[in-house]
């Protein structure tokens, strides 16, 4: 039986910065205010899509199919399937001078999910987010003998997502494909010229 989570992890933060979109709880921001919060901004191509796997740490509520909640919620760890994307980078917006950049994003199931529909040989304006780890600085710098389940779990949940690459982004960023991308690319070449007299933003 499915169980129903609170799933606290960076895709949660994420899914609030900008558009809307098809089963995401996006909030909206303008392309100026998405591409001053981004750690990275590019147009790149796709060159290679991997499937990989994540860990999530949720509070279960209540068990999918029944009417009540549980007697005692409790934190439990998942696991999602994602997708490592590589882009090769055709123009950089800001934060890298790498050629290349691997990416996360959730498996594209029609916008359930937020996971951006990249597809290999296409190219897109990406908006990347720095990936955050589940436990925060207050939790990790706990003695162990104060660590709660919360933080066991996503102590463990950070270890095992310790090989993903260190961006991310998702449906809520304004990332998407090319062709649909041509009043953001102007409006960040706008911002560029007016605060930094055309110099790229690093």
């Amino acid at each position: 039986m499915k169980k129903i989570f609170v799933i606290v992890s960076a895709l949660t933060i994420l899914c609030g910065y900008s558009t809307n979109a098809l089963g995401c709880m996006c909030g909206y921001a303008t392309a100026e205010q998405t591409f001053r919060d981004a750690k990275v901004v590019f147009i790149g191509k796709v060159t290679k899509i991997v499937r990989t796997k994540t860990a999530s740490v949720g509070l279960v509520l209540k068990e999918s199919g029944t009417p009540e909640l549980v007697k005692v919620p409790y934190w439990e760890r998942s696991i999602e399937d994602e997708r490592v994307v590589t882009l090769e980078i055709s123009e950089t917006f800001k934060g890298t001078t790498d050629s290349t950049v691997s990416i996360l994003t959730s498996v594209y199931d029609g916008g359930g999910t937020c996971g951006v529909n990249f597809k290999k040989g296409e190219s897109y304006l990406v908006y990347a987010y720095e990936r955050r780890p589940l436990l925060s600085s207050d939790q990790a710098n706990l003695p162990r003998s104060q660590w709660t389940t919360e933080i066991e779990l996503k102590a463990s949940a950070d270890q095992f997502n310790v090989r993903l690459p260190a961006l991310e982004t998702n449906l809520c960023t304004r990332t998407g494909h090319l062709r649909w991308s041509k009043e953001d690319i102007e409006e960040i070449r706008r911002v560029l010229k007016d605060n930094s007299g055309g110099t790229k933003e690093e």
